[in-house]
């Protein structure tokens, strides 16, 4: 029976198994309309955490989550049996211990307690509490301190001290941090500036680079301020509350509740009210000047009516322009009315201190509240509500709420749910597995920057399949509707080319980057594949010590998983990816004894099995899906009989020779057209050659002449089966496009004599041929216009030795994973 035959007959027995196991995350995610819930504090090998874990906090740009947590099996060797501060990273699936000495010694007492902690925008500091005295030298208060953590350098510095480093004899609580890690505010009794006097709990910004330097915490360039005083500089007459403290991403704006009455004129409420302290009124750089700072209300209504209830718990937005908070005032807006068993309930608001949009805060008459716990037609909320978070911009505002008319909730345990303001629409987040209701509370969320991600803890036992540990967790919530969270590429200046040329841009609007993976020498040989869900899959190399291993890792809509496929390899080994017909990820390899391996992702786990066990079959590998067979098929040369070999399945995996004597170190290209047929390109004695599987064998021809060091072959077919193929042509020195148009044609990518390598082609949902290649260190996208290409480089500065991989997603928009041999990262652009 022929392949072809056979790969129908089997088609039709299978046709109704296909596309139904596809590759969903790990069994602690769980995925509802528009978001997807995961389990974050979970343990190091595999179990679930063995205690508490709480008060999350989000970096903005939503790769990393902080938390606290009793549970001793979250990293190794946590042996203190005390409440820490851990760090989670979205990337790598790895979680860190932060609440640890800068020699690594674990904390001797406790972090945490009912105090939240706080991550820069990058992950890189964390502030936490800690009644722990082994952290730093000389600290012998006995109570809780404030700590940051540097994760890059590992030391650890006590931040709740004045200018000469000393100690105060109070707690220190709540702390919050800046952008950079620079400024970081917190509550104390202590007296660490000079000018506090009062005796009460204060508001401190602490400033870890008084001389602007760039370095932080060192002596003699700290200062901690006071900054719950009055605008002429008055201290408080009154304690500032225990609730929450926040502070914009420059660390100008801070947020905070007081029972002052002088801090603002005519504060004749009696009510805790919610105050923002603007550190730099003229706006020239300078924090804290006498006569240059300002404190005003936000607990106010558009007439400037007093709120008639205490208000709490505030979050200011990373531009400093909006104030959210809780209140169980009932007059701070109209027809606010009793629905909590007739009495007031406490509400969500935020407070926009420019409601003009010019740019210019606290202007007369360009301020305004609004309340934001409510139902999609603006409603109030029949349950009390919480613990507000407010994103970077202001336009994504969560909180916790006991309400049951936000949706169809029928359960009066707090839920997280998220509010925007644009679009005034209201969403439940902490939903339980396939949309049936949590079954206890949810809550404290955090929010990224941009919005998209939210972390929360939660009693609930259903937020996930198999949480059975009976102990509040630590989740996030994802919107899967949209890319992963990336870092936007930079704008790279295009180098100058001889003319004629192709036009060159840089990248556009919409590019997203991330660095996935950095260990010195990591991501060479990255092969990416893109699953039905817009999921990327991604196979890449790491080495280490003359010795490497080949890794795998894809994206779930919430968070990156990581795998290791093979060790003690040698560096440099031929691989590729595929995404199967049945949503499944493939990859080939060449194993440690020179045959063929193929590993496939079951949906539970990986199955490895040797496809072609001839001792020097796995080089030089080339792999496709078919469109119509679960199986891939494998291009690829035999370094022991100098062959070009194809492997396919047929009942069994069977070995073809397409032709003898290729161009040992090129590598092939092998695609499907719309009918299954297999193609291939290869170079041997100096041409390019193009090969059909038709019937039972192979029909070959030659296409282009080119010359020794040619190569990066790649090989895709249009929508009328008419083969395109791009690859670096050593005789013009440049990237080539070559397609049948009855004869081969073919045109210049880039222009002749500047080189061009790693190349891939394909077409985008509307028929555009795309085309990347590695140009001096610079990937680039070639886009046909009709007449020529158009360029546009889509990142710079990768080194020499970068190598690169394309795929087309379910949109048909392109993936790419590459190496950035500079700094050995594995990066991913979409």
């Amino acid at each position: 029976m022929s392949k072809k035959l056979t790969l129908l007959i089997l088609l039709l027995a299978a046709a109704g198994l296909l596309f139904l196991m596809l590759l969903f995350p790990k069994q602690s995610v769980a995925q509802s309309e528009g978001g997807a819930i995961a389990r974050i504090s979970e343990g190091f090998n595999g179990a679930e955490a063995n205690d508490v874990s709480d008060f999350p906090a989000v970096s903005a740009d939503g790769r990393y989550v902080a938390f606290y947590s009793q549970a001793s099996n979250l990293v190794a060797n946590d042996t203190n049996a005390r409440r820490d501060a851990f760090v989670y990273d979205r990337q790598t699936g790895l979680t860190s211990l932060v609440s640890v000495a800068s020699n690594g010694s674990q904390a001797n007492q406790m972090s945490g307690e009912f105090s939240p902690l706080a991550i820069s925008a990058d992950g890189r500091h964390v502030a936490f509490t800690s009644f722990a005295s082994n952290l730093v030298p000389n600290d012998t208060n006995n109570t809780f301190d404030i700590f940051v953590h540097d994760r890059q350098t590992g030391a650890t510095v006590r931040v709740s001290v004045d200018q000469n480093g000393d100690e105060g004899p109070f707690e220190a609580n709540f702390p919050d941090i800046s952008a950079t890690g620079r400024f970081v505010v917190f509550l104390t009794r202590s007296r660490l500036d000079p000018a506090d006097t009062n005796s009460l709990y204060d508001v401190y910004v602490h400033d870890r680079d008084t001389d602007n330097d760039g370095i932080f915490d060192e002596p003699g360039a700290i200062r901690s301020t006071m900054v719950s005083i009055a605008r002429d500089g008055t201290m408080s007459n009154n304690h500032t509350d225990t609730s929450h403290l926040s502070i914009s991403a420059d660390g100008r704006h801070i947020a905070f509740a007081s029972f002052a009455t002088n801090l603002v004129n005519n504060d004749t409420n009696g009510q805790i009210d919610i105050f923002y302290h603007d550190r730099d009124t003229d706006n020239d750089g300078i924090f804290d000047e006498p006569g240059a700072i300002n404190t005003a209300r936000a607990s106010i209504a558009d007439d400037n009516t007093q709120a008639n209830g205490p208000s709490h718990d505030p979050d200011i937005s990373g531009d400093g322009r909006f104030v959210a908070f809780s209140s169980d005032a009932n007059n701070l807006v109209p027809a606010d009315v009793p629905a909590c068993n007739g009495s007031n309930c406490t509400d969500v608001f935020v407070f926009d201190r420019d409601t003009d949009d010019d740019g210019i805060y606290d202007e007369d008459g360009a301020t305004g509240i609004r309340r934001v716990s409510v139902t999609d037609a603006g409603a109030g909320a029949n349950g009390h509500s919480r613990n507000p978070a407010i994103n970077q911009d202001g336009s994504v505002v969560v909180f916790s709420s006991l309400a049951t008319n936000l949706g169809d909730i029928g359960t009066v345990f707090y839920k997280v749910f998220s509010h925007e303001l644009a679009t005034g629409t209201t969403s439940l987040i902490s939903e339980g597995v396939s949309g049936i209701w949590a079954n206890n509370h949810a809550w404290r969320p955090a929010i990224s920057g941009d919005g998209r991600l939210i972390a929360f803890s939660a009693m609930a036992s259903n937020l996930i399949p198999g949480d059975t540990n009976g102990v509040e967790d630590a989740f996030i919530w994802i919107d899967i509707s949209t890319p992963p969270t990336p870092t936007p590429t930079q704008t790279a200046t295009p180098p100058p080319t001889p003319s004629p040329t192709p036009s060159v841009q840089p990248p556009g609007e919409g590019w997203q980057q991330q660095t996935l993976a950095v260990r010195g020498t990591t991501g060479v040989n990255a092969a990416i594949g893109v699953d039905s869900q817009g999921h990327p899959h991604i196979s890449f190399e790491e080495q280490a010590n003359g010795q490497s291993e080949l890794k795998y890792t894809y994206w779930d809509g919430v968070i990156w998983h990581t795998a290791t496929l093979d060790s003690g390899r040698a560096p440099a080994i031929s691989s590729d990816l595929v995404i199967r017909s049945d949503d499944h990820a493939a990859v080939s390899y060449q194993a440690q004894d020179g045959s063929l391996v193929l590993a496939t992702w079951d949906g539970v786990g990986w199955s490895r099995e040797t496809v072609n066990q001839s001792p020097g079959a796995g080089n030089q590998i080339a792999m496709a899906a078919s469109p119509v067979w679960t199986y891939p098929e494998i291009v690829h040369y035999n370094a022991q009989t100098g062959e070009l070999q194809h492997t396919y399945h047929e009942l069994a995996w069977v070995t073809n020779v397409i032709t003898d004597s290729v161009s040992a170190g090129t590598r092939p290209a092998i695609a499907f057209d719309s009918h299954g047929n297999t193609g291939v390109v290869f170079f041997k004695a100096n041409v390019l050659w193009y090969a059909r599987f038709i019937g039972f064998s192979w029909q070959i021809e030659p296409v282009l002449n080119t010359s020794s060091g040619s190569d990066y072959a790649s090989l895709v077919y249009s929508d009328s089966d008419q083969p395109h193929i791009s690859f670096y042509n050593a005789a013009s020195d440049n990237v080539v496009h070559v397609y049948k148009d009855g004869a081969w044609q073919n045109e210049a990518v880039n222009p002749a004599g500047v080189g061009g390598r790693h190349t891939r082609i394909a077409f985008d949902a509307s028929g555009t041929l795309l085309i990347s290649f590695l140009l001096q260190g610079e990937l680039y996208l070639a886009t046909h216009n009709g007449a020529g290409f158009d360029l546009e480089i889509l990142d710079t500065n990768l080194g020499s030795g970068a190598s690169a991989d394309m795929a087309m997603g379910s949109a048909g928009t392109p993936h790419f994973a590459y190496h950035d041999f500079r700094y050995g990262d594995l990066n991913y652009l979409t």
